[in-house]
């Protein structure tokens, strides 16, 4: 009903709508202390290597103790949380001593997770791409804490938070879904956000976004890259031409090669990608130099096997992780369903933070196939493919795929052959590939994206066909 009544108010009352919203997240995400957490960054950021180390390994000891005292699952785990100030014992061992959790024992489990005495507290979803949403606990220092580390990103390259706007491309239903013409775009004044529709990015409204992004000349874009690729390709097919903002921040999910390569000719500056989650566990963004640092202020990243034991460096492995900021739900060695590996390279850029030398994503986009052959990163199909604005693949049984692409200019029944033979000399001969020509591809929970979709979280039998 309140959507509905939203709907129904005039353009200028939903600008006030959003923008009320907008106080309350802002409330939520800056505090008396933002400033405070600010300067911290700042100076741990200058540290010299072993300084950092020791100022991470004392956050950890603290907060990790704080939980097994304070949040009832770890202390029904009858650890002995005093171990924790014994500096003879380093962190890497202690951690072990941890068990690792997953989302499936979080989300069955989260009021144990809970800690009662942090004051201040709210609640959030996350948007649940493996259909499984998880309410997450917090509270506003935790929050603020959270986003300075946003303002630090940011300000790195020139911009102030709080005071430059920015345009957003994310998945809230901003507008109607029958709204046929601009504005496509709601204002959220307490923010300085533009809020942009990822679901109204068309061919016939291209032209609008182009218009009302020179207009407002925003220093920040930030998304999801599926929205702003989308929107890029459509705007270098129509010749439409887009800000320069100082940074384009791409986030929430997988950011492959084609939509970087089209955000960036479109914005005409490198794309940086972040790469966390709603429970706030790690913080991971590229530097100028386009490496993938893990910010330990924020949280420990852990590369595991499938029998616990760390991979070497270079090693694709789980993604496990103990953030350092939540003191609300303190999650210690969770398991994220991504996979990654630790570089054993610094990075020339001169930062401390270590680095991550490639994010693969979730494991369930590796598909598993009858033969016994299992198959993840299918982003190198579709590359040199200008012809297709979107693909996406679904694994709908042990021996068979769908391929539902969005054509582009120039599309024919040739493009579509030479992408199932890229497709096939992945997966092999013995299993059926069909491919969907549609108008637009369906989005996920939280209006993300998903490229692959294995067995697991297959939609089979939903319309693939979107007008």
């Amino acid at each position: 009903m309140q959507e509905e009544l939203y709907h129904s108010l005039p353009v200028a009352l939903q600008n006030l709508a959003v923008s009320l919203y907008g106080w309350k997240l802002r409330r939520q995400r800056r505090t008396g202390h933002t400033a405070e957490y600010r300067r911290m960054l700042e100076d741990t950021a200058r540290l010299e290597t072993a300084a950092f180390e020791r100022w991470v390994s004392q956050r950890v000891r603290r907060f990790v103790h704080e939980a097994l005292e304070n949040v009832p699952y770890y202390r029904g785990l009858n650890l002995d949380a005093n171990a924790w100030r014994d500096e003879n014992v380093s962190v890497a061992e202690l951690l072990r001593r941890l068990p690792v959790i997953d989302r499936l024992e979080v989300r069955s489990r989260g009021i144990e997770f809970r800690r009662a005495d942090v004051s201040e507290q709210f609640t959030m979803s996350t948007s649940g791409t493996s259909g499984s949403p998880m309410t997450v606990y917090c509270d506003r220092e935790s929050r603020a804490l959270h986003y300075a580390f946003f303002d630090r990103l940011w300000g790195s390259a020139g911009i102030r938070a709080g005071k430059d706007w920015r345009a957003t491309f994310y998945g809230r239903t901003i507008l109607s879904p029958s709204q046929k013409r601009a504005p496509y775009w709601r204002l959220d004044i307490a923010q300085r956000n533009a809020l942009f529709s990822s679901y109204h990015i068309s061919r016939d409204s291209v032209r609008a976004y182009a218009t009302e992004l020179q207009r407002i000349h925003p220093p920040l874009v930030v998304g999801y890259p599926s929205s702003l690729a989308r929107l890029s390709e459509l705007a270098l097919e129509a010749g439409c031409e887009m800000p320069r903002p100082k940074m384009v921040m791409t986030t929430a999910e997988m950011l492959s090669d084609r939509q970087r390569s089209a955000i960036q000719r479109a914005f005409g500056v490198p794309v940086t990608d972040q790469y966390g989650c709603t429970e706030m566990t790690h913080f991971v963004a590229q530097c100028p130099l386009g490496s993938y640092h893990i910010h330990l202020e924020h949280g420990l990243v852990e590369i595991l096997r499938e029998d616990g034991a760390a991979c070497p460096k270079g090693e694709v492995g789980q993604v496990v992780v103990t953030g350092l900021v939540n003191r609300a739900m303190p999650l210690l060695r969770y398991r994220i369903s991504d996979t990654a590996s630790l570089s054993d390279h610094a990075c020339s850029c001169g930062s401390t933070f270590p680095v991550l030398s490639r994010i693969v994503g979730r494991s369930d986009d590796v598909l598993h196939f009858a033969s016994g052959r299992a198959v993840g990163r299918f982003d190198p199909v579709f590359k040199g493919f200008a012809e297709v604005l979107e693909a996406q693949i679904e694994q709908t049984s042990p021996t068979s795929l769908i391929v539902r692409m969005v054509p582009s200019l120039g599309y024919c029944a040739e493009v579509g052959q030479s992408i199932v033979w890229e497709i096939r000399k992945r997966v092999g001969d013995d299993v059926s590939i069909q491919v969907e020509l549609v108008d637009a591809i369906q989005r996920g929970p939280g209006g993300k994206f998903l490229a692959v979709i294995g067995l697991k979280n297959s939609r089979a039998g939903l319309p693939g066909r979107l007008t």
